[in-house]
């Protein structure tokens, strides 16, 4: 006979609150005892004494190793695969993200975390002036619950100067809090260690997944643009290649361009067959536009497009210089809310009634998974540098955010993202069906 999802989760709920318990009890009496053991020892040797002291400490700590969480599960998850009708041998994670499905279906939801997500701030000394757009939103619409809550920072190490990195590519790390001691230190999740480093480089003009994304493969006959290469035009005699204005230029790149329209009109690019779509990867549509160039005027209105989704933009008739047009960092960036059969990423212009606007750099980029949420790291017009003095605070172009627990946390949610960096569908407290168990005294 299957299990039913009542029983699993009265089962699972056990296993976890027999954990915190042990985890609350042998925290509480050994980091304690350690502590006035160490400040108590005398003499010559106590020095020995303190090594198998630590030895000790280390034995009581092996226990709650998360590993050993996950052993206690395993049986649990494959049983309710049965019910669910999950073949056999499927991992663990994937009958985790089947059982949120049937949780969603179902409305059935734990306890939520009460986490405040920060969002990268940019260091007021910073001589580049890109951006760092962060995601804590689920493809189901809830926020991310998994992660650990700590300060993070992101700094530039490398340049086109200081280093082997080029220009508008520009290497950082993201860095976490310092790893917990233990696990007696592990607290709630309140740092990541060795989870929360990471090398990458900021994107480039060329750096996303689309053709021709900065319109420098052009064919121009007359003042007329006939094509940009990878792109398709509606009313091509609205469009033409501005050689002159233009939000930056990569390395390498010889007739660094813009795309200027004169009039309304539709850029289509086709994702089939030229985009490999990863369903459980969130993606971030982003380009800039001036208007003060051409004197676009307030009311010029466009849509940007991402299969499903879609932004519209109105002017004010006030902007300066190149402005930053993003999707909403929710729930529409995962495929699961965009996909179509024929997905297509589309600049509509809409309204356009004097003058003209430039459009530049449209990218399209898988958002990358860090520690629980998702960023995307787009350099500006003026390149980051690493040798950029931060007062008081190193070297180096810096950006910096932290995140908050607001009162108790979710014994449940917490366990489940400590051993596999994921979350169940969460409501706040008193309106949760999958609540925790009170602790034993």
């Amino acid at each position: 006979m299957s299990i039913t999802n009542g029983q699993f989760e009265d089962n699972v709920e056990n296993l976890m609150t027999a954990h915190e318990s042990v985890y609350q009890k042998l925290k509480a009496s050994v980091i304690a005892t350690d502590a006035a053991f160490q400040a108590a020892m005398l003499g010559e040797r106590g020095v020995l004494s303190l090594q198998e002291l630590k030895g000790h400490r280390a034995l009581a700590s092996a226990t709650l190793d998360p590993a050993i969480l996950a052993a206690m599960l395993a049986p649990q998850w494959e049983e309710i695969a049965e019910t669910l009708g999950i073949p056999n041998g499927t991992p663990v994670e994937e009958i985790i993200d089947l059982y949120i499905q049937d949780m969603i279906d179902n409305s059935r939801t734990v306890l939520n975390r009460n986490i405040t997500r920060g969002s990268p701030s940019a260091s007021g000394s910073n001589t580049g002036d890109g951006v760092i757009l962060r995601l804590t939103i689920d493809e189901h619409a809830n926020a991310i619950e998994a992660g650990h809550i700590e300060a993070k920072e992101f700094r530039i190490t490398e340049d086109q100067v200081s280093g082997s990195a080029t220009r508008n590519s520009e290497l950082g790390r993201i860095k976490g809090a310092q790893e917990p001691l233990d696990n007696f230190e592990r607290n709630q999740m309140l740092r990541s260690g060795a989870r929360g480093l990471l090398d990458l480089n900021v994107l480039d003009e060329e750096g996303g997944e689309l053709l021709n994304a900065s319109f420098t493969q052009n064919n121009t006959a007359g003042s007329v643009t006939t094509f940009f290469s990878g792109w398709t035009l509606d009313a091509t005699t609205n469009f033409a290649v501005d050689t002159t204005n233009y939000f930056r230029k990569n390395p390498g790149v010889t007739n660094a361009a813009s795309c200027k329209l004169s009039g309304v009109g539709t850029l289509t690019q086709d994702l089939l067959n030229v985009v490999t779509i990863d369903q459980k990867t969130p993606y971030m549509l982003t380009f800039v536009y001036n208007r003060q160039v051409g004197s676009a005027p307030g009311g010029t209105t466009f849509d940007l497009k991402l299969g499903n989704t879609t932004l519209n933009t109105v002017l004010g008739g006030a902007e300066t210089g190149w402005n930053r047009v993003s999707l909403v960092l929710d729930e529409t960036l995962w495929p699961r809310s965009w996909k179509t059969d024929e997905p297509k990423v589309i600049i509509d212009v809409t309204t356009l009634a004097t003058g003209f606007l430039l459009i530049d750099e449209v990218l399209l980029t898988p958002m990358i998974p860090i520690d629980g949420t998702y960023y995307t790291f787009i350099g500006g017009a003026t390149p980051f540098e690493a040798t950029t003095v931060q007062s008081s605070n190193g070297i180096g172009d810096l950006f910096t955010w932290t995140d908050f627990l607001v009162g108790s946390d979710s014994i449940i949610q917490r366990l489940i993202a400590l051993v596999y960096n994921k979350h169940l569908p969460h409501a706040a407290s008193g309106a949760e069906t999958w609540p925790d168990k009170a602790l034993p005294a």
